[in-house]
């Protein structure tokens, strides 16, 4: 009922989040995987000598940097907008 207003009583109903066959924990953990989700999708990392490897190690830096970014608001918003999206199914 309440669940909109905060996302801490979401994230207790829903307790474990599976975004692309991970099973996650806690909301710093979907959000980063979120944010290397997201950019995975982008040209960032591919480089003429680099590897597949390589590139995934750099993203996911760069979304842990991203996440230590962001403010506080910022990250609930993120993540309200990732539970609608995982509820949605889209």
């Amino acid at each position: 009922m309440f669940y909109f207003l905060c996302p801490a009583l979401l994230f207790v109903e829903i307790s474990f989040t599976i975004i692309s066959g991970c099973v996650l924990f806690d909301m710093k953990q979907i959000i980063i995987r979120y944010l290397e989700l997201e950019l995975r999708k982008s040209m960032i990392g591919y480089e003429v000598n680099g590897n597949p490897e390589k590139r995934l190690l750099r993203l996911k830096g760069l979304a842990i940097y991203q996440y230590n970014r962001l403010t506080t608001k910022q990250k609930y918003k993120l993540f309200i907008k990732i539970l609608f999206r995982i509820i949605l199914g889209k």
